[in-house]
């Protein structure tokens, strides 16, 4: 959750920000000094900021901003005043401001521009991150992480693709990992010193999203107080990374055409281009030959855009990943937490194995993050995944529900192999005829524990010690569909 610092000495301002903003997630903080703002910021708790160019007792809000550029020069601080001037905007910018807006303001176009403001600050970190990773010569490449046939031809293909200019399309379900596709190749091209700028299509209304694409002059739509540049022109000497691009409306796919076609940025409102050098990626999670087909997405388009493509498998075809990806964000997240986990059961790797991921690897690593918090054991068991997971399919495509316990069975089955072999075959855990041996008897206990309670399965999941929706699971498992059997 994102907090947000409003700075003004209006305590009407500073009620419709803190009324508007909380229904929407963030955590507002409002202060009416420069003094109370800079001491939370100091605290390094804030996200963005607003701040009024007018404080009381003749304090200045640049004086502010120039405060937070030092403090955190990622940090997004937006200006308020009534009083809108260029000079002031021109000033305010020139220090960092990351916008603008006079008053009175609109809270719809406010609340996007919180999201614009702290999408780019974590682009800023992560540009930051990955030329870290280039000056140290840490492999990029290896950030996608995964051993399988699908992902390595990925991950050769790249290392292809990398030092052209030409466009790339990358396609596949969300949560795939497109994102990360799209930094590697800007990281391997020999435009890794250069920005590397993301605009995702679905989070913006049309009007807005041709003036993020393409910048604006001042007073060509209502709220245009100055000339503004747009992200194709910021990406300059870098890559532009055009997120969901099915989500672009025909309206403006004419202007992006040109844009790729002629190397050149018009600005909403204005007479004249700019030319551009920039790589164009875009990503979509949509068959764009379906969007064409459909009227949707023009042609001529989407030919320029798929000069080369990239499809990401999903997670439930490179099923053989999953316990890397898993391991990985164990590390991850037990580093971030300070609980020393060990890894994962062999129950619980099993359950995520046989899941179908349809969020993919998003999907995984918020689960694995859960689990994390959850576990308080050595080791992450079933009771510490979700259990919408617990379900898998058999090999005849029944969906079977799947709720793992402490496993009685495998202990009642003791009784029924020899002490000698038992332990003998328990010592050893990578020992391969284990789980065969003790799937034999625990097939058998069910069976004839069944026998006993006369085919009742409540009554035996009793006498067993586990759950009834365990023992259909493991009836199921071993066949047993049915008893007394044919």
């Amino acid at each position: 959750m994102a907090t947000i610092l409003i700075a003004d000495d209006e305590e009407e301002v500073r009620r419709i920000f803190q009324e508007s903003l909380l229904p929407e997630g963030y955590e507002v903080i409002t202060v009416s000094t420069t003094e109370q703002a800079t001491e939370y910021l100091r605290q390094g708790m804030i996200d963005l900021v607003f701040a009024d160019l007018r404080m009381p007792e003749e304090e200045d809000g640049l004086a502010l901003l120039s405060e937070a550029v030092k403090i955190n020069p990622y940090l997004p601080v937006i200006m308020i005043t009534a009083f809108a001037s260029i000079p002031t905007a021109v000033e305010a910018m020139r220090k960092g401001a990351y916008d603008y807006v006079p008053k009175p303001f609109h809270l719809e176009e406010i609340k996007i521009l919180i999201r614009k403001a702290l999408e780019n600050r974590w682009l800023q970190q992560e540009n930051e991150y990955l030329r870290l990773q280039l000056r140290t010569r840490q492999p990029v490449l290896d950030s996608i992480i995964g051993k399988s046939p699908k992902i390595e031809q990925v991950r050769s293909f790249l290392l292809r693709i990398a030092p052209t200019n030409s466009t790339v399309l990358i396609t596949g379900e969300t949560g795939a990992g497109k994102t990360l596709v799209a930094r590697t190749i800007h990281a391997y091209s020999d435009r890794r010193d250069g920005p590397f700028i993301i605009v995702d299509c679905s989070s913006f209304p049309e009007g807005i999203l041709e003036s993020e694409l393409f910048g604006h002059k001042k007073g060509s739509f209502t709220g245009a107080v100055s000339d503004k540049a747009g992200l194709l022109e910021l990406a300059e000497g870098g890559t532009f990374f055009i997120d969901e691009v099915s989500e672009i409306p025909l309206s403006i796919q004419p202007k992006l055409l040109r844009a790729i076609e002629d190397k050149e940025s018009r600005p909403v409102g204005g007479l004249t281009s700019k030319k551009v050098n920039v790589r164009i990626i875009a990503a979509t999670n949509h068959n764009l030959e379906d969007y064409v087909r459909q009227g949707k997405f023009r042609e001529d388009l989407y030919y320029r855009l798929n000069v080369i493509n990239i499809e990401i498998p999903p997670l439930r075809e490179r099923k053989e990943d999953i316990p890397i990806l898993a391991s990985y964000f164990l590390n991850k997240y037990r580093t971030e937490t300070k609980k020393p986990i060990r890894g994962i059961n062999e129950e619980a790797l099993e359950i995520l194995i046989n899941y179908s991921w349809p969020g993919n690897i998003r999907e995984l690593e918020n689960v694995i993050q859960r689990a994390v918090v959850l576990q308080m054991g050595d080791f992450i068991n079933p009771e510490a995944l979700p259990e919408t997971l617990g379900r898998i399919s058999s090999p005849s495509g029944t969906i079977l529900e799947k709720f793992p316990e402490e496993d009685k069975l495998v202990k009642a089955s003791q009784e029924i192999i020899p002490d000698h072999l038992y332990s003998e075959i328990s010592a050893h855990d990578s020992f391969s005829p284990l789980k065969k041996t003790v799937g034999v008897a625990e097939k058998k206990l069910i069976l004839e524990t069944l026998h006993r309670t006369g085919g009742n399965r409540k009554a035996a999941a009793k006498l067993l010690g586990i759950s009834l929706r365990s023992l259909r699971y493991r009836m199921q498992k071993h066949g047993i569909t049915r008893y007394p059997p044919n």
